[in-house]
């Protein structure tokens, strides 16, 4: 193409201006996924490809190459998304290594059995029927390479009560424990607590517990 412009113009500049142009808008980056990585995202890489294309712009491609172990990766747009797009990747790859050789660990709580109660705004019943759609707000960096979704209602109208029937289903949820668990023994009374969290929440992995042609579930199966 080069040659076909500097022929019709006789001009260096617009050559090289068309070879800039032609770079800004059509590229293409190929890549081999490093193994440990790819066996982490290899269960999810039509989530990767979304969330990847999303934050650059760029067409993305996670395939596996039998009988190479390692997933390909190809980015196909302008050479900025292109650059923002192996970034992404980059980032990745060095929060897996990371986690993987061992981050200061957290100290994690004890959670009684069927102490959990899920519930969405807006459900005419508790245990209401959801779908999921890819998570784009802020996550544990941990969760980096896996799947995360939020889940959606499936309801056509609002309920104006769902606030009260949280509430009612809530006092019964803590009654219940609170009858099972051992207050009279102090060591487990000491470290008694009930907090209250507010934030962003999210499922990991959720296409592992669909079967499929299934794109929804009740709460309580989640």
């Amino acid at each position: 193409q080069s040659l076909h412009v500097l022929q019709y113009t006789r001009n260096v500049e617009e050559v090289l201006k068309n070879a800039k142009d032609r770079t800004y808008t059509s590229a293409v980056a190929f890549k081999w996924i490093p193994l440990r990585l790819s066996l982490i995202m290899k269960a999810n890489k039509e989530f990767h490809e979304r969330t990847i294309s999303m934050k650059s712009k760029a067409n993305i491609t996670i395939k596996e190459e039998k009988p190479d172990p390692r997933l390909s990766f190809r980015a196909e747009g302008p050479r900025f998304a292109i650059n923002e797009a192996l970034n992404e990747l980059t980032a990745l790859d060095n929060s897996n290594k990371a986690y993987s050789f061992g981050a200061p660990k957290s100290q994690y709580k004890y959670f009684k059995h069927g102490s959990l109660l899920l519930s969405t705004k807006d459900s005419d019943k508790i245990n209401g029927k959801v779908k999921f759609s890819d998570s784009r707000g802020y996550f544990q960096q941990y969760h980096l390479t896996r799947q995360r979704s939020d889940p959606v209602l499936i309801q056509k109208k609002r309920s104006d009560t769902w606030q009260t029937n949280f509430e009612v289903e809530l006092a019964r949820k803590m009654n219940v424990q609170m009858r099972e668990f051992p207050m009279n023994v102090d060591s487990a009374t000491e470290l008694l607590e009930i907090t209250s969290r507010f934030g962003n929440s999210y499922v990991l992995d959720i296409d592992h517990k669909l079967a499929k042609n299934q794109n929804s579930l009740y709460l309580e199966e989640i």
